[in-house]
């Protein structure tokens, strides 16, 4: 979360910051940089899920893990706006929600074949 809060801090424009990490993103494209919020929010979900496990069953989990992961997306779109050079995006919450559910997703596969692993030992 610290590193999508960090990223998402970061001013805008080619001018404003010449950090090796905006010099990196600023190598890609603003269509890579949309396709990037999957993988990232992708990753947050699967790390939500596997340390909430035991407090949740299957399907609340799931939700919870998707609106958090989802919500906090959504706030740090929010607070793109106050950052200078940076500006929120309706299709960048959208890739965060499509990332979170891809994240949930792997994240029950892995936890059901792990059951399952651990049911033949």
């Amino acid at each position: 979360m610290a590193i999508l809060y960090f990223v998402a801090t970061m001013p805008g424009g080619v001018d404003a910051d010449s950090s090796p990490i905006s010099l990196i993103f600023s190598w890609f494209s603003p269509a890579v940089h949309n396709i990037l919020h999957v993988p990232a929010y992708a990753i947050l979900a699967w790390a939500m899920y596997r340390s909430l496990l035991s407090y949740f069953s299957f399907w609340v989990l799931s939700l919870v893990v998707v609106l958090l992961v989802s919500g906090y997306g959504a706030f740090l779109e929010w607070h793109q706006l106050m950052v200078p050079g940076r500006f929120a995006s309706f299709t960048d919450v959208l890739f965060n929600f499509i990332g979170s559910v891809i994240g949930v997703f792997f994240s029950t596969k892995y936890v059901r074949l792990a059951s399952v692993d651990s049911s033949y030992q």
